[in-house]
C-alpha cells in the first residue's frame, strides 16, 4: 500500500509542475512579444494616418493640363475630348488607390482614344498618359448630314453637319443607317471604301492623286439576281487631279476582279502613262476592275 500511495502522489506532483511549467512560459513569451506587437500596431496606425493626411494634401491633388504634339492633325472634337479627358480627374489626389486603372478605364471609354499603351504618376501632382488617339479618316454623307469616321469605320462623336469638311473626302452613295457613336458603321460599302481610301493614300502616288470623293453604288436588282450571294457594292473614286477611278467591288476575293495591291499596281502604271503622254489637265477615267489596266477620256 506504502508503496501505491507513493506512487500516485509523486504523479501528481510531476503534472502539477508541467502545467505550472506552460503557463509561466507562455506569459514569458507574451511579455517578451507584446511590446512588438504594439510597437507595429503604432506604425501601421501611423502609416495610415500619415496616407490619409497625404490624400487630403493640397500638393498631391491632380491639375488639369494637356499637352499634345502635332495638335494641327487633330480634329477640334478630339482636342475639346482630350481636354475633358484631363479635367475629369482634376483636384483627385495622386495617392488614390487604383488611380491609374480608372484613369486607364475612362480613357480607353472615348471614342476618340483607340487605347491606352502606358500610365505612370510623376509627383507630385501629374499623371502621364500615352495612348493612340482616333484620327478622322473621312466623312460620311448619309441622309443630308456629314458624319466623322475613323479609319477602322468607327463613328466619331461630332454633331452631323449640313456642310461638307473641307479637305476631307467624302463617301457618299449607298450608305446603310447610322451607327451610335463609338460603335462601327457596319456596312459592306463603307469598310470597301475605307479600305479602298487607306490603300490609295498610302500609295507612291496617293498625294499626287489626292482622293476628294468615293461613292458607293449598291448593287442593281438583277445583278443580284445574277450573282446570288456574290453581289457587293461598287466604288467610284473621284481625285483633284482630274482624274476618275473605276475601282470596281469591295472585296477582295470577288470572282473575276483583282485585288487591292493588282488594283494599286494598275492604276499606277496608267498613271505613268498619261503623265507620258501630257494630258494631265484633261479629265479621264480610269478603270482597275479587270485584268486588262485602261482609261476612257
Amino acid at each position: 500500500m506504502k508503496k501505491t500511495v507513493k506512487t500516485e502522489v509523486d504523479k501528481s506532483t510531476a503534472k502539477e509542475i508541467k502545467v505550472g511549467g506552460t503557463i509561466m512560459g507562455f506569459i514569458h513569451w507574451l511579455g517578451s512579444v507584446l511590446p512588438m506587437l504594439l510597437l507595429f500596431a503604432l506604425f501601421a496606425l501611423g502609416t495610415v494616418k500619415l496616407w490619409q493626411r497625404g490624400i487630403a494634401a493640397d500638393v498631391f491633388k491632380i491639375r488639369p493640363s494637356i499637352f499634345i504634339t502635332e495638335d494641327t492633325a487633330y480634329a477640334p472634337e478630339a482636342l475639346r475630348e482630350f481636354e475633358r479627358l484631363s479635367r475629369n480627374f482634376s483636384g483627385m489626389s495622386l495617392l488614390k488607390p487604383g488611380l491609374l486603372d480608372e484613369v486607364k478605364e475612362v480613357y480607353e471609354s472615348s471614342p476618340w482614344v483607340e487605347e491606352v499603351c502606358a500610365l505612370n504618376r510623376v509627383y507630385p501632382n501629374k499623371v502621364n498618359i500615352e495612348f493612340i488617339p482616333r484620327f478622322v479618316a473621312a466623312q460620311l454623307r448619309h441622309e443630308g448630314y456629314y458624319w466623322l469616321v475613323a479609319s477602322d469605320g468607327v463613328l466619331l462623336p461630332a454633331d452631323g453637319v449640313k456642310t461638307e469638311y473641307k479637305n476631307l473626302p467624302v463617301i457618299s452613295g449607298d450608305i446603310e443607317h447610322r451607327p451610335a457613336n463609338g460603335e462601327i458603321w457596319h456596312s459592306d460599302g463603307v469598310s470597301g471604301a475605307l479600305k479602298a481610301l487607306q490603300a490609295l493614300q498610302h500609295s507612291e502616288f496617293g498625294k499626287e492623286l489626292g482622293v476628294t470623293r468615293i461613292r458607293i453604288s449598291a448593287p442593281s436588282f438583277i445583278d443580284k439576281l445574277k450573282r446570288p450571294g456574290r453581289s457587293r457594292p461598287r466604288l467610284v473614286i473621284d481625285t483633284n487631279s482630274h482624274i476618275t477611278v473605276l475601282w470596281g467591288t469591295c472585296s477582295e476575293n470577288f470572282p473575276g476582279e483583282p485585288d487591292t495591291a493588282s488594283k494599286i499596281s494598275r492604276l499606277q502604271q496608267l498613271l505613268s502613262e498619261w503623265k507620258g503622254k501630257g494630258n494631265l489637265e484633261r479629265d479621264v477615267c480610269f478603270d482597275v476592275r479587270t485584268s486588262v489596266a485602261g482609261y476612257n477620256l
